[in-house]
């Protein structure tokens, strides 16, 4: 009785510890607030900082980058803005590779902050509510991961709640990276389409830059791909039922 106290107990203090860490990650979030930066008005200088900083690691600069937008994922700022800077210091091939690696780290880092600290209190509080399901990612984890990633890319609330369960990391690691790895290059490629335009002095309108239709294009198609699939699938299930 007294292991089964101290194990709560231990359980308890890391959940608090855990709420703390999203407590701060959302302050943190906020206290950026990324927006105001990157305004029409601002997104010159923003960028010319960003540059001169990466510029100042020298040959470890791409490496600090990656670092940062890991850090910036993990506290929820939109991974798409990730990208989208990382290709316009790096380039489009450097920065969707930079970018990438942000990604698939801060995965990592969510992961076993989520399990070290809340999986236990999970389990503890949800464990017989929650065993249909987690029965089921004991077999099926890979595909969930990659599903909900094609859905949803890396939003915030579903990178905590698919490390809160119980799936495996290589079963995480490698959906995400399934999940992902096409709307990263999609987003670097049209990011790079745009940073090219706007320095060439074009418009920002498909319709008279046809360069920018092609990546807009394949992006709607993708998302409406993805929909029919979910809602056929929703009805699958429900006639099954």
């Amino acid at each position: 009785m007294e292991n089964r106290k101290r194990l709560n107990r231990s359980v308890i203090i890391r959940a608090v510890f855990f709420v703390v860490f999203i407590v701060i990650s959302i302050y943190l979030y906020n206290y950026t607030d990324y927006s105001r930066y990157i305004t029409r008005e601002r997104i010159s200088g923003t960028i010319d900082t960003i540059r001169v900083f990466v510029g100042d690691f020298g040959f470890f600069g791409s490496s600090v980058f990656a670092l940062a937008g890991c850090l910036a994922i993990t506290i929820n700022i939109p991974t798409v803005l990730v990208v989208c800077l990382a290709v316009v210091v790096f380039g489009g091939l450097g920065g969707t590779i930079v970018s990438a690696i942000s990604v698939y780290l801060a995965t990592t880092l969510i992961y076993f902050i989520a399990q070290f600290l809340g999986r236990d209190f999970v389990n503890w509080a949800f464990g017989d509510r929650l065993k249909k399901v987690e029965d089921r990612l004991q077999t099926t984890g890979l595909m969930t991961v990659v599903y909900v990633r094609l859905l949803s890319f890396m939003l915030p609330p579903v990178n905590w709640l698919l490390s809160l369960m119980n799936i495996p990391y290589r079963d995480l690691f490698l959906g995400t990276l399934l999940g992902t790895a096409h709307m990263i290059i999609l987003f670097a490629w049209l990011s790079d389409m745009i940073v090219d335009r706007l320095q060439a002095g074009d418009s920002l309108n498909p319709f008279t830059t046809p360069e920018l239709l092609l990546p807009i294009t394949i992006g709607i198609v993708l998302f409406a791909a993805l929909r029919i699939v979910d809602r056929n699938r929703r009805r699958g299930r429900k006639g099954h039922q």
